[in-house]
């Protein structure tokens, strides 16, 4: 397959401007190396990376060739140890100090103010982590997709107004739709929802530039090929170097975006 021309300066009007961001670089070094395989095949224009993942130093290192690339920072408070030496994260961390690999957890756990207060001093230890391993932080996302919980929200705007980091990912709003008018009838609140969140992280007390849609390649490529997707910009999620996601990658590796009922151009974050 011939390299995807990716990065144009100049996006025409009447075509949709994806983003492709590998999640998770710096977790390992199987998934740096996947994911910057897809990068010099011009199949990737953005990745995040974990701060506090086990291979986040040569994840930087070689991030510095790829000039064309977005790098953001994937927050973290579910995988890993943490970047600062905190007692009060005790309830999201296990007995051995690692955090609790459950996004359940964090949704179910009570944030009292030391534990909020510890949060929001974890995740500022990861961006300046980042920062002084001289990565110009692009935007922010995170791992299992913490930074979009209501409770979340105030402590992700002062991060966000702290570093002035002014784009950010939105919750999922791209759905391939089942036959069951029930369940499509739940998607449909699921999307009016998330829609409304979207409204909030844009506008309320730190305004951010989001892309209009998000949601994984998979659900996207599924969606596509039944429906006229109307997003003016869209964010993409992929995985290289996850044996669980290997039919993804597989997608990632086609000509899938000519099959596409739009017009498309790739850009990365840099250039929403």
């Amino acid at each position: 397959m011939e390299k995807r021309k990716l990065f144009n300066k100049t996006c025409s009007m009447d075509s949709m401007k994806i983003i492709i961001n590998a999640d998770d670089l710096g977790k390992s070094l199987d998934v740096n190396n996947a994911i910057f395989k897809f990068m010099d095949e011009g199949l990737i224009t953005s990745s995040t990376i974990m701060a506090n993942g086990s291979s986040v130093e040569d994840a930087i290192e070689r991030s510095k060739k790829y000039p064309n690339c977005s790098f953001g920072i994937h927050l973290n408070l579910t995988e890993f140890v943490p970047v600062s030496n905190n007692n009060d994260l005790s309830p999201i961390l296990d007995k051995s100090g690692f955090f609790l690999k459950n996004k359940k957890i964090i949704k179910k756990t009570h944030f009292t103010a030391p534990l909020r207060k510890a949060i929001y001093l974890e995740l500022c230890s990861q961006v300046e982590k980042l920062h002084s391993l001289g990565i110009n932080i692009s935007h922010i996302d995170s791992h299992h997709h913490i930074h979009v919980l209501n409770k979340m929200f105030p402590i992700i705007k002062q991060i966000q107004k702290k570093y002035s980091i002014k784009k950010i990912r939105i919750s999922n709003n791209v759905y391939d739709f089942p036959d069951s008018f029930s369940a499509r009838l739940l998607i449909y609140f699921k999307i009016i929802y998330r829609n409304t969140y979207k409204f909030k992280l844009k506008n309320i007390k730190y305004k951010s530039i989001t892309t209009s849609g998000f949601g994984s390649l998979m659900s996207f490529y599924k969606a596509s090929t039944k429906y006229n997707l109307k997003h003016e910009s869209i964010e993409l999620s992929v995985h290289p170097g996850h044996k669980s996601y290997q039919k993804e990658n597989s997608i990632l590796k086609t000509d899938w975006y000519n099959k596409l009922r739009i017009n498309n151009e790739f850009i990365n974050y840099k250039q929403l």
